[in-house]
């Protein structure tokens, strides 16, 4: 945990893999997180509107088990703001931290 997903759209590829080391290594970095447990996946999405036109845009969202504080997730979303706009000049850019709830996630365990 945790899984993050970065949406871009279709005409960004060019650094979609730098994009995904660097917030690889802001959420390694921000000691929330095992780094053997973190999922970074990037989607290009190929049919979009942003304000009615097709403008470049990222979404990254981070989704982690609850129990973070508000200010954990507040620094994890800037840090990661503040990478990728660093990657991107672009006015599109967001980050969204969200809670997976313990009750609802399964997955599968590996025995040891």
């Amino acid at each position: 945990m945790p899984h993050c997903i970065i949406e871009f759209s279709n005409d960004l590829n060019t650094h979609i893999k730098e994009t995904v080391k660097m917030v690889t290594v802001d959420i390694e970095n921000s000691g929330l997180f095992d780094k053997r447990t973190i999922k970074t996946r990037a989607i290009s999405i190929d049919n979009y509107l942003v304000g009615g036109t097709e403008d470049s845009f990222i979404h990254v969202t981070v989704k982690m088990l609850e129990g973070r504080s508000g200010v954990q997730k507040k620094e994890l979303s800037q840090r990661i703001l503040s990478s990728v706009m660093k990657l991107y000049d672009i006015e599109n850019i967001s980050v969204e931290i969200m809670d997976l709830h313990t009750y609802s996630y399964s997955k599968k365990e590996i025995l040891k």
